[in-house]
């Protein structure tokens, strides 16, 4: 598990975390939509578990009961040899799950008919190399969200956070790369429409090492707006709000 998500699992326990196999939350988008979220998905392989942190379960009801009247929200299970998927616990083959994701979150499909993978003991993200075959490469858009933080008492989003991993550029010196700017509309979008305040998390600790609480990272923030859909001077100020700060101090804020 990234550093960042450990250290805020052991320090907030009102946390989420997307962790493949285990839950993750997708966000949905086409190149004709945004920077409008067409659909969000629970993901997770069949019979792996809940993983650590809050249950996913209570994550969608949440999101169901801010915005369902406004996006499609769904539950996807799928097996590790990618033989069949269950949408909201409907049982599916790869091709009709496909189809009917596409048309219910509106995202253009891929030119080649889905079929399982040949080998799936290679395979370690299942899901996604499936999702990328089934859907249009270019128009497609989908991106998880790596922490969400709920209040104490588990009936309110207060943050949730987008977390970058880069040892070559240090912390200081660091800015969301312009090329993500779909990603960064998507994740604003989802902010102002759960009004929740959006971080990214830039650090340098790779592989299985370990943060400290006075370790500094890279902190960039978008502050909630409902009135709006975010735009490309958004995700500008965005880049221009980061700030070094200690892991510690990081965690305090985004909790706030």
């Amino acid at each position: 598990m990234d550093a960042f998500k450990s250290y805020f699992l052991e320090n907030y326990p009102h946390t989420f975390v997307s962790e493949d196999p285990h839950p993750a939350l997708l966000l949905w988008s086409s190149s004709s939509s945004l920077p409008r979220i067409t659909g969000m998905s629970m993901v997770e392989q069949d019979g792996i578990g809940s993983g650590q942190g809050i249950p996913s379960g209570t994550i969608l009801a949440l999101l169901k009961g801010l915005c369902s009247a406004k996006v499609p929200i769904v539950n996807i299970l799928y097996t590790k040899d990618l033989s069949y998927l269950k949408i909201d616990g409907k049982r599916l083959s790869p091709e009709d799950s496909a189809e009917n994701i596409s048309q219910l979150f509106k995202v253009p499909r891929g030119k080649n008919p889905v079929k399982p993978p040949n080998d799936p003991k290679q395979i370690k993200d299942a899901f996604h190399i499936w999702s990328r075959d089934a859907f249009d490469g270019t128009n497609a858009k989908k991106t998880d969200i790596d922490i969400i933080a709920l209040d104490t008492k588990h009936k309110n989003i207060i943050g949730f956070v987008e977390i970058k991993r880069s040892s070559k550029i240090s912390v200081g010196n660091w800015k969301p790369y312009t090329e993500d700017l779909n990603n960064y509309l998507i994740c604003m979008s989802f902010s102002n429409l759960i009004g929740a305040n959006f971080f990214t998390v830039h650090h340098e600790v790779m592989d299985l090492g370990i943060l400290k609480p006075s370790t500094d990272v890279d902190l960039f923030m978008h502050k909630a707006c409902s009135s709006k859909l975010p735009t490309s001077s958004d995700f500008n100020t965005l880049r221009g709000s980061g700030k070094v700060i200690t892991v510690r101090d990081a965690l305090i804020q985004i909790t706030s």
